[in-house]
């Protein structure tokens, strides 16, 4: 093997190679995802099955497969299949509304589609001029005129696969949004994967004893980092569910003995505001990341001591290298309060708005580049020219606000203006304003994030209305539910007569609006709408 990682040189460079050195040398250890349990032998088999199945269709290196399903198994057997033929996975966001959808799939490019019947009836009238097939999960015969059943490509006897991917290739595209314009798609590698999970098992002081419990989805870059290819590096199993239940969490969390866990954002305020119970610390978990950003003052610390768990304070980000690019290992010093440090795994600064670095203890833009080659994005997926700007003067722009202590310690501040987080997903402020303002009853509309009682964000929209126009609040959600994602349609809609501009050039000051209270605007919850 010819890179090292920090003195280290791993067995596997590519997510093939460690599947083969897996199945050899931790074979039993399993991932279940959804009730179904693959042990580590299996996963290599099986994906080798649907790689030649895949390969018999058509599907080779540099090809995109996109999948359109909820969490489940052949996620993770199908991005395997695509890395074994040098292809890449491009997992979707099933809550997607038709107009994110449809952009999301031109922007792919599928050679071919991977879905249920429920996502196969949400296609519309996409191009399938240069698909190579529609493959269904759900379905044993293709009752589907022009689909696939996907047990149809699972060929168990075929030619020995090749060995044709390289560290650096992109292996995977995630969607995230982003500060400007519609979610971006973020080129992985082979190698980002390995590098993130050797760095998760530093964080976490993770052995082959323990067990992953995550209720993530597959659209996201931690179930993939965190929940599958660390287990995989690391020799241990885990368990993935359908879906977060604050309900059924801790039960599933005794079920599964799990000693890891990866709840999100405001999944740690609702799991902290149930009812305390005598079996809030029968539990065998020992860590969980620390994932608390944005959350109400308390929460985190409130959540670790009541349940008795260590919570790794963490910094990353989909372009950067994942959850825990910065982090306070378990067991080493750590500056109350912040972020942790990025011992050794990036180069971090805080820049001024001309890309000069700032002193320490001064907020500005947080910025990282690798000290390990492919273990950040390799670029915006048909977006070269977004690519190169976030990467201006050779370091990744964040979009994120911060400072560094003199001793390194990063403190996360906020992000600006243009990218909010609700729900832990992330919302392109232009995405919704550019709905909104297609409505013909609107003239203008600038949309922020405010604070949610739970943590994060929740998505408001300033609307000045077209000349003599008496369209309603009623009006503008029905507008965006038919246009986005379920989690990007705002909670408070505020009717205005004009926006606060800036004295100079009259631009609209996001800052103030983010700043007024809701007391005055229509609240969606409230409503019940």
């Amino acid at each position: 093997m010819s890179i090292s990682l920090r003195g280290i040189r791993p067995d596997f460079e590519t997510i093939p190679q460690l599947l083969r050195k897996r199945a050899a040398t931790h074979g039993d250890a399993a991932l279940t995802v959804c009730g179904e349990r693959r042990n580590f032998a299996a996963l290599d088999q099986l994906s080798d099955d649907l790689a030649r199945g895949l390969a018999s269709r058509g599907i080779g290196r540099g090809d995109r497969v996109a999948i359109l399903l909820p969490n489940c198994i052949e996620q993770a057997l199908l991005w395997f299949a695509a890395a074994k033929l040098g292809a890449i996975a491009a997992p979707l966001n099933i809550a997607l509304g038709p107009v994110d959808l449809a952009y999301s799939l031109a922007d792919v490019g599928p050679a071919m589609l991977v879905t249920d019947e429920s996502g196969f009836q949400r296609l519309g009238n996409i191009d399938r001029a240069a698909l190579k097939g529609i493959c269904l999960v759900s379905a044993s015969t293709a009752l589907t005129p022009g689909t696939i059943p996907i047990a149809e490509l699972y060929l168990r006897i075929g030619a020995k696969l090749p060995n044709v991917s390289n560290p650096g290739d992109t292996c995977c595209i995630i969607y995230t949004g982003g500060t400007t314009g519609m979610p971006k798609g973020v080129q992985l590698s082979h190698f980002y994967y390995i590098v993130a999970a050797y760095r998760w098992a530093e964080a976490l002081a993770v052995t082959s004893i323990d067990h992953h419990y995550s209720v993530l989805q597959f659209y996201h870059i931690g179930i993939r980092s965190n929940a599958i290819i660390s287990p995989l590096v690391n020799g241990y199993s885990s368990t993935i569910d359908l879906w977060f239940s604050v309900r059924n969490y801790w039960s599933r969390v005794r079920e599964t003995g799990a000693t890891i866990i990866d709840p999100m954002g405001t999944m740690f305020t609702l799991l902290y505001q149930q009812p305390t119970s005598s079996l809030d610390k029968a539990h065998k978990v020992r860590a969980a990341w620390g994932a608390t950003a944005m959350l109400p003052p308390g929460i985190a610390s409130g959540f670790a001591e009541r349940f008795g768990i260590h919570l790794v304070p963490t910094f990353g980000g989909t372009e950067i290298g994942g959850s825990a690019v910065v982090n306070t290992p378990i067991g080493t010093p750590h500056h109350e309060g912040t972020n942790g440090r990025a011992n050794g795994w990036c180069e971090l600064q805080i820049f001024d708005d001309n890309d000069s670095p700032l002193p320490t203890d001064t907020v500005g833009q947080i910025v990282v580049r690798p000290t390990i080659p492919f273990s950040m994005m390799n670029g915006y997926h048909n977006a070269a020219a977004r690519t190169v700007e976030c990467w201006r003067n050779l370091w990744f722009h964040t979009g994120d606000l911060g400072s560094l202590d003199s001793d390194g310690y990063l403190s996360f501040v906020g992000r600006q203006a243009h990218w909010l987080r609700r729900r832990s997903e992330n919302i392109s402020a232009y995405e919704v304003e550019s709905a909104i303002a297609a409505h013909p009853s609107v003239k203008e509309v600038i949309v922020v994030g405010v604070p949610s009682e739970l943590g994060e964000d929740e998505v408001k929209a300033f609307v000045l209305p077209a000349a003599d126009s008496a369209v309603t609040p009623e009006e503008i959600v029905h507008w965006c539910e038919q246009r986005l994602a379920k989690f990007k349609v705002p909670r408070f809609i505020e009717f205005v007569t004009d926006f606060p501009r800036s004295a100079a050039k009259q631009e609209i000051e996001r800052h103030k609006l983010k700043a007024m209270s809701n007391e005055g605007a229509w609240d969606r919850q409230r409503e019940g709408a």
